[in-house]
Formats: C-alpha cells, sequence, structure tokens
C-alpha cells in the first residue's frame, strides 16, 4: 500500500509540472463487478462479461489527472478503490450454488494508461459558442493494485489469505499487475469543467481476487479449524435439499478453475477541471475555431 501511494504522489506530481495546458483532474464514482470461479450465470465458467451477474456489483469510486497532447492522443493516471463480491447463492448453476463459497475484496489500484481520441466535435449542436466541445477515446495500459479477500465466519470478518485454504504452501501475495483497457467520452463545458464516463475492463495476473484457484485441500494441508471450515462450505447445504452429490466437493476434486486468471470491470462517471493555461478556442467571422497566434516579450 505505501508503494502504490509513493508512486502516486510522484506520477500526479510530475503529470501536474508537465501539462498546464491541455491538463484535468477530478473524481469519478460508479460500480465494478469482478469476473471469476464464484458465483456467475447458469452455465459452467465462461469469458469476458458473459459470467457476470449484476446483483453482485458493488460501489467504486477513484481519482485521475489526464494530459492531452494533441487533438488524438493524451495519457491519464489514476487511483481506483473498487469493492469486488461473488456469492455462489446468487447462481442457479447447482454445482457451483452448492459449493456455498462466497467473498469480499476491496481492491486499491494505481495505473497509468495511453488514451487515443478517434472523434472531436468541437461545437457540440452547432450554436456557433464553442461552449460544449466532445470526445470520444479508447485507452489501454498498466496497473499495480493491493488486494484482500475476506468473508463472513462466526459474524466477524476474517481474511481468507491467511488460512491458506486449498492447501498453499506459501500465501499468495496481495499485489499483482492489471492491465485495464476501455472505451469512454467526455464533455468539456466552455474549456474548464469536463463531465466523462466510461468503462473498464481490468485483466490480472492473480486467480485469487476470490481466494479460488485449484483444488480442495486435504486436511493435513490445512492449518487450523477455521481454514477446514471455509475451504468446504458444502456441509453448510441441507442435504435434503442437495442435488449434487456430496462427494464432488471432497479433498482433490475441483474447487476452482487455475487456467483462467481472476478479472474484473468498473463503469464510471468523472467530473474534472480543466488547468488554467494560455490555449483557448477563438471564434472567426466564419464561425470556425483557430488557436490563438503565440506571443512574444518585446525585449529593449
Amino acid at each position: 500500500m505505501k508503494l502504490i501511494y509513493s508512486t502516486l504522489i510522484i506520477l500526479f506530481s510530475s503529470l501536474y509540472t508537465f501539462g498546464q495546458y491541455k491538463t484535468d483532474i477530478g473524481f469519478n464514482i460508479g460500480g465494478s463487478n469482478y469476473l471469476g470461479e464464484i458465483g456467475g450465470a447458469e452455465s459452467t465458467r465462461r469469458d469476458f462479461i458473459l459470467d457476470m451477474k449484476i446483483n453482485e456489483t458493488k460501489s467504486s469510486f477513484g481519482a485521475f489527472i489526464r494530459h492531452r497532447f494533441n487533438d488524438s492522443y493524451g495519457v491519464t493516471g489514476t487511483l481506483t478503490f473498487a469493492n469486488i463480491a461473488g456469492d455462489d447463492k446468487n447462481t442457479i448453476n447447482p454445482a457451483r450454488n452448492e459449493r456455498n463459497l462466497n467473498f469480499k475484496n476491496l481492491i486499491t489500484e494505481l495505473s497509468g494508461r495511453g488514451e487515443y481520441y478517434f472523434y472531436n466535435i468541437h461545437d457540440v449542436g452547432n450554436h456557433g459558442r464553442y461552449w460544449v466541445n466532445f470526445r470520444p477515446y479508447i485507452f489501454a495500459g498498466l496497473g499495480i493494485f493491493h488486494h484482500a479477500p475476506h468473508t463472513t465466519y462466526k459474524n466477524k470478518k476474517t481474511y481468507l489469505r491467511r488460512l491458506k485454504t486449498e492447501g498453499q504452501q506459501n500465501e499468495y501475495s496481495l499485489l499483482s499487475i492489471s492491465i485495464p483497457a476501455g472505451l469512454g467520452f467526455y464533455f468539456t463545458y466552455k474549456n474548464r469543467y469536463r463531465l466523462s464516463f466510461e468503462m473498464s475492463y481490468r485483466k490480472t495476473f492473480t486467480d485469487y481476487l476470490d481466494d479460488v484457484s485449484g483444488n480442495y485441500a486435504h486436511e493435513h494441508q490445512l492449518e487450523s479449524e477455521d481454514a477446514a471450515d471455509l475451504a468446504n462450505r458444502n456441509d453448510e447445504i441441507n442435504p435434503e435439499e442437495a442435488l449434487i452429490e456430496p462427494s464432488n466437493y471432497l479433498p482433490g476434486n475441483k474447487r476452482g478453475d487455475k487456467k483462467n486468471k481472476d478479472s474484473f470491470i468498473t463503469g464510471h462517471v468523472g467530473v474534472s477541471y480543466v488547468l488554467r493555461g494560455p490555449w483557448r478556442i477563438e471564434v472567426t467571422n466564419r464561425g470556425k475555431y483557430r488557436p490563438p497566434l503565440r506571443t512574444y516579450r518585446t525585449k529593449f
């Protein structure tokens, strides 16, 4: 966490110093959703958003600073706090439902990305005043994030990593790399105020956002009673209502899918302020715009 915050301060300071002309700084808020082994739709695992459950969407928010080099390219640094969760009780897939696992997680991500603005409308509505500008864009980048999956056990919040619920010899890392990619657009009002909308998919390089990856562990691999209870929660299902044979959840059987890493999605609305600088739009008599002429201080 200290690494993330230190890097954030350096990144934002350098961007602020570098970009005084086409730079905006702001915050965003929206929702986040997780794609992994827990919960999901009726079928077995499917790629991308096909296995997403809308009712598991949680809150997400953050801050960002963006610098636009020209009409086509820019960069953005973001700090994002994304809550994600999954619960097998929310799926009608019988095997997942009776596995009965659940988790919550807060992801703190610091990322940098490049943006490509593929279209531009300088005067939305053609009013001739050039008050509202519109730009859609696509983006991709690289991030580092911290996470810590937990669940509710015996009426209290219990972090899962330290329990090593799959019999791991070593605890998995709470730091990982993400690749954010997506699309968005923004409106700029009077060159100063900006409203943006964007969707971002994060590919990650960890399979433990949900603490589930491989097979059920044998009892001798688990280090505590709490670990044994949370490694296999199928015994909490009423046997008279069960549709799946309980032996499917015995040690050695499949608990997760180690071939595919976890990922998550965010959707945000952002509000930002464009930092003041000498650039502005000037309207000519023909209703067109042009940047102001460069001026020089006279030397005597």
